[in-house]
């Protein structure tokens, strides 16, 4: 494929075509997994999940991973994954991070941020069969899970601001 996008290009080069030829050249080559990330559907809104100027709800969440079954867990509950895509259907959904423990292999964190509880809670109860079925197809990967708990985010809140420190 790349050795044909070069004939492509020195044609069109030659041609007089040179921006023909950038516009071919930027298009993801089918073959890699970068392409395959590309495809991907990301909404570009749910990159603020770390935006410490709003109130957030977040929903975090322990695992225990089978050791065979990483790479599976890691695409199911990443934050391109099926959970991400079920939460997107809520525009109160703010993205998902996914850690990994560096001291206990296997061990893995989910954080889930949403607008507020209510928006959460909403989500569930609308969505509770799809929620249910994807909780189920995915229980094999895991030799553990628990809810670590509900937290909303303190920034962004109509709490006084910090005093000001002496000369500042």
């Amino acid at each position: 494929m790349r050795q044909d996008r070069s004939k492509l290009g020195r044609s069109l080069e030659e041609a007089g075509l040179r921006s023909e030829y950038s516009r071919i050249r930027m298009q993801p080559d089918p073959s890699t997994a970068a392409y395959n990330v590309l495809r991907q559907e990301v909404r570009p809104r749910r990159l603020d999940c770390l935006n410490a100027d709003r109130r957030q709800y977040v929903v975090i969440w322990e695992f225990q991973v089978n050791p065979e079954a990483k790479l599976a867990f890691e695409q199911a509950y990443g934050p391109a994954g099926d959970w991400a895509r079920l939460f997107s259907r809520s525009s109160d959904y703010r993205g998902t991070q996914l850690l990994r423990d560096t001291n206990r292999p296997g061990r893995l964190l989910t954080f889930d941020h949403w607008t507020s509880r209510e928006a959460f809670h909403q989500f569930k109860q609308t969505h509770q069969a799809a929620y249910d079925a994807l909780d189920k197809q995915f229980e094999a990967l895991t030799r553990n899970e628990s809810l670590l708990g509900e937290f909303e985010s303190l920034s962004g809140s109509s709490a006084s601001p910090a005093p000001s420190l002496p000369g500042s």
